[in-house]
């Protein structure tokens, strides 16, 4: 697994959000994006919280 994407889904939730894609390269890039989506939202959340 991408280091980190196990705080972003499940194994399950990884496996089900690239079952669609066949190019393993297109695969890990959909993870990659999905973890720095979810590691952004929550940076720019708690940061709200500060204000």
């Amino acid at each position: 697994m991408i280091d980190g994407l196990s705080k972003v889904m499940s194994n399950q939730e990884a496996v089900d959000s690239i079952k669609g894609i066949k190019d393993a390269k297109s695969a890990a890039m959909h993870l990659a994006e999905a973890q720095m989506i979810s590691q952004w939202s929550s940076l720019s959340f708690s940061k709200l919280g500060s204000i």
